[in-house]
């Protein structure tokens, strides 16, 4: 019993620096060992209960870990810099021409936007939704009245 305990806490310290969800799993298994072998059960039985409680145990716990994982560090990679613009909203501050740049307003920060859809002039408090970006210069389009957030 002492030995499936001992093989238990190596596990445990396995896991604590690799991060690797078989060697949690091995330890509930040589847990499971321990109990067979503190209840009298041959080294036969103890090893195929280890073997019996280890396969369900990753079986369970990789998923669940996995999932916890991707959510602490995001489903997906986090978008950072000029990425993270994309598919923000936008205040237009300085009118946008058609075919000529204005300037827009994303969290208190003001870019170069150009609307190439543009028909007529944007005026300044128009909502814009950002596409894309080249170089410093955002890409948008107007928010249609389905898409602003607080208008019915």
């Amino acid at each position: 019993m002492i030995y499936w305990i001992i093989l238990m806490i190596l596990l445990l310290i396995v896991e604590v620096f690799s991060q690797m969800v078989w060697s949690v799993c091995l330890a509930i298994g040589c847990a499971v060992a321990a109990c067979v072998a503190a209840a009298g059960g041959s080294l036969t039985w103890q090893v195929a209960s280890m073997a019996i409680a280890s396969v369900p145990a990753l079986l369970i716990l990789f998923p669940i870990i996995k999932r916890l994982q991707r959510n602490r560090h995001g489903s997906h990679s986090a978008r950072t810099g000029m990425d993270a613009l994309i598919g923000r909203h936008a205040i237009v501050t300085d009118e946008i021409r058609p075919g000529r740049m204005g300037r827009a307003r994303i969290d208190g920060d003001y870019w170069q936007v150009v609307v190439p859809s543009a028909t007529e002039t944007i005026h300044a408090g128009t909502e814009l939704i950002i596409l894309s970006y080249d170089s410093i210069v955002l890409t948008a389009r107007p928010l249609s009245a389905s898409e602003h957030p607080l208008k019915p």
